[in-house]
């Protein structure tokens, strides 16, 4: 099953960047109205069913923002020959920002069409726990590189989720390695990272 993937950008939450972006994407030549690119993109992902027998997906990430417009024309997008085909599946990714944008009303429709919905849970303190230590010992780095209090704190700062861990921890070694410290305890954390006005509202929040 081909996979189309498209991170967002600024420049991609404009509608017509979108779908030219999208239409290169699946090798199409995009074509100058918004017409054009909508029956051309329907038209490559239903002619890749049709031979391969595989049905595509095609999956937008970090979608957080996107306009009330854009979300139209995404859900006209999977809107082929008024549902009489269903030709491809569309995935989209963000955080709680998107959900709440296809909450509301103006977006009614869209969220009609949503098959499933799901959302990532934050790590507990044990998985952090663990995660940390997994990262620590793929880079071939001390298993103590990160005293428990340190690891605590991350937990705390970014409510368990991966990519705000990844974050933390990355700019509390940049730290240390400027400071010379060769282990990162709580201290060190609140020190030189809560320090930052970057993570002020993640220190606020925990």
């Amino acid at each position: 099953t081909p996979l189309p993937y498209l991170p967002f950008s600024s420049r991609l939450k404009a509608n017509s960047y979108l779908l030219r972006s999208l239409a290169r994407t699946l090798s199409i030549q995009p074509g100058f109205q918004k017409a054009d690119l909508f029956d051309a993109i329907n038209t490559e992902l239903g002619r890749h069913q049709e031979r391969t027998g595989r049905h595509p997906v095609v999956i937008l990430d970090d979608c957080d923002g996107l306009s009330d417009e854009l979300l139209e024309d995404l859900r006209l997008l999977t809107n082929y020959a008024m549902d009489s085909e269903d030709r491809f599946s569309l995935i989209l990714a963000g955080t709680q920002r998107l959900t709440t944008r296809i909450r509301q009303a103006q977006n009614k429709t869209l969220k009609q069409r949503i098959n499933y919905s799901f959302s990532l849970k934050g790590f507990t303190l044990k998985e952090a726990t663990d995660y940390v230590h997994f990262r620590v010992t793929r880079a071939e780095g001390p298993q103590d590189l990160f005293h428990a209090g340190a690891v605590k704190l991350l937990f705390q700062l970014s409510q368990g989720f991966p990519r705000q861990i990844n974050q933390l921890a990355s700019h509390a070694l940049i730290q240390a390695a400027v400071k010379r410290k060769e282990r990162i305890d709580e201290k060190f954390i609140r020190q030189y990272l809560l320090a930052n006005p970057m993570f002020e509202a993640a220190d606020g929040g925990k």
